[in-house]
């Protein structure tokens, strides 16, 4: 398989992760968030049109490029499930877009929030931390969407996704939504 996506990378394409940005600067603004939920879901797009997963999306899967842009690297650790970042199905052998996409959610709550999906109870159910109440409402619903535990209520185009996040940064509701 090719890596000809600038948003995707064999493996560890430096030593800045998510993770470390986090820890380093605090919770990202949604601005930010926005544009990695962007960035990653035209990775996921990209890789689902290959007929491949990724399957562990966790912010130690996301480095960020000399331009700031979000990088999905598909070799990364495996997903820790006690710490809510593997969705039921993908724990059950059952893997769909929609976990992907569950993860992708997962990490850009961890963006928003500094914390990981266990704490707001995921995958169980969803609580929304404050750190996300301050986004606007279309910000806030792409990622509630995304970490929705049903994987049959969720959403599994990463296209859609992208212009989801798109239209967010500029105010707009997402396809859910409209």
């Amino acid at each position: 398989m090719s890596f000809e996506h600038p948003h995707l990378h064999p493996g560890p394409p430096g030593q800045r992760t998510l993770r470390v940005r986090v820890a380093e600067e605090g919770p990202l603004l949604e601005t930010a968030v926005l544009r990695m939920a962007r960035e990653l879901a035209e990775a996921l797009s990209w890789l689902h049109a290959a007929g491949r997963k990724h399957g562990r999306l966790t912010p130690d899967a996301v480095y960020f490029d000399a331009q700031g842009r979000a990088v999905l690297a598909l070799e990364a650790p495996v997903a820790d499930n006690d710490k809510g970042w593997v969705p039921f199905e993908q724990g059950a052998g059952k893997a769909a877009p929609a976990s992907d996409l569950y993860q992708l959610g997962a990490a850009l709550l961890f963006a928003a929030s500094g914390k990981e999906p266990v704490s707001t109870g995921l995958p169980l159910a969803y609580r929304t931390p404050p750190e996300l109440a301050a986004f606007s409402a279309p910000g806030r619903e792409l990622v509630e969407w995304l970490v929705e535990p049903r994987w049959d209520r969720r959403p599994a185009d990463a296209a859609a996704v992208a212009r989801d996040a798109v239209n967010a940064s500029q105010g707009r509701p997402n396809a859910r939504r409209a």
